[in-house]
């Protein structure tokens, strides 16, 4: 009886683990080096969420202004316009956070770096 009680409660944690939709892609993707301007972020999902916030934070926690609003509709792919392209190079940070048709919560980061060679030397 209690492997039965043991192998239903592993069957629902597993279940309800694997129902949560995760980011799959992203540009900048994780951990890369970004040899041009960013000016568009683009976060792919599993399945369909509601983007509820994103940032982009530097080194010394200045935020970079993106053009993003909340709103109710869900889909799997985001692309996101900066309000002015990231050139300056240095070590960033791309918080977001989405809500899942079930209303779960989920956050993430993308930590990235910038560094735009100077073609005129």
């Amino acid at each position: 009886m209690k492997k039965i009680v043991l192998a239903m409660l592993l069957a629902v944690y597993t279940a309800s683990s694997l129902a949560h939709v995760k980011l799959t892609s992203s540009a900048p993707e994780k951990n890369s080096v970004v040899v041009n301007s960013v000016s568009t972020i683009h976060l792919e999902f599993s399945g369909d969420v509601r983007l509820a916030r994103l940032q982009i934070l530097d080194t010394q926690g200045g935020a970079t202004e993106v053009s993003f609003e909340k709103d109710t509709q869900e889909r799997s792919t985001f692309d996101i316009e900066l309000k002015s392209p990231l050139a300056t190079n240095g070590r960033y940070l791309l918080k977001w956070s989405s809500l899942g048709g079930d209303g779960h919560v989920m956050v993430g980061t993308v930590p990235f770096e910038l560094n735009i060679s100077d073609q005129n030397h």
